[in-house]
């Protein structure tokens, strides 16, 4: 679950995970800029501020970050592409109907 910080269309998009987090995550904010290069082009850069805590924190933290490198990368790639075409790749809903099955097996 996240909470928006700061939405500024066409700028910025802020957001904190605020439920969902292992217990030694303390923080985290993801932050998206946008910056207009031309009519037909946009540069998007994403930057996430994390911060564990404890032991179990100290030890996870590098593997979190290359697990969180890759899954923002990923993030970035669903991006471009509901951009360009106005709705998710066949992958993003692939993975959302996933996502949900494992909820409603949850619940």
């Amino acid at each position: 679950r996240e909470e928006v910080k700061v939405f500024n269309p066409n700028q910025q998009l802020s957001y904190e995970v605020i439920e969902g987090f292992p217990g030694f995550i303390k923080q985290g904010v993801n932050n998206w800029y946008l910056e207009v290069i031309s009519a037909n082009q946009t540069k998007v850069t994403m930057h996430f501020v994390g911060e564990t805590q404890g032991v179990m924190g100290l030890l996870m933290g590098p593997m979190m970050k290359l697990n969180l490198a890759k899954g923002l990368g990923g993030a970035l790639k669903d991006f471009k592409f509901f951009v360009e075409n106005g709705m998710p790749s066949s992958e993003k809903v692939k993975d959302n109907q996933k996502k949900a099955a494992k909820l409603q097996v949850a619940a």
